[in-house]
């Protein structure tokens, strides 16, 4: 890349690497409408785990330090055949792979 100044004058190049960031996806426990919690692990850099029904984030749930998570769902998914989405965050705030679930 090379910087250029409002008269047009070039700089000297830059060069950077772009690393990729995003978190791998988190697994999703089979979730029934009469549980309150969704569970499953996340991946090694996830520090934060979202709920998405509808495209909107519901909650964010807690992670232990053993890399499994609880997700409170028990106001929001109530009907068998609803989906939700699980997303992981890592510490730059950037959503990883998400994982989709129905509830049974």
């Amino acid at each position: 890349m090379v910087p250029v100044n409002e008269a047009g004058i070039k700089g000297h190049p830059a060069s950077g690497t772009v690393k990729e960031s995003k978190v791998e996806k988190p697994t999703v426990n089979n979730y029934y409408a009469s549980t309150a919690y969704i569970t499953g692990n996340v991946s090694e850099g996830t520090k934060r785990i979202a709920l998405v029904v509808n495209g909107n984030i519901i909650r964010y749930g807690e992670i232990a330090s053993n890399g499994t998570y609880k997700l409170y769902a028990g106001d929001i998914l109530l009907t068998s055949g609803q989906e939700f989405t699980v997303v992981p965050v890592n510490k730059d705030g950037v959503n990883g792979f998400t994982t989709t679930g129905t509830v049974f």
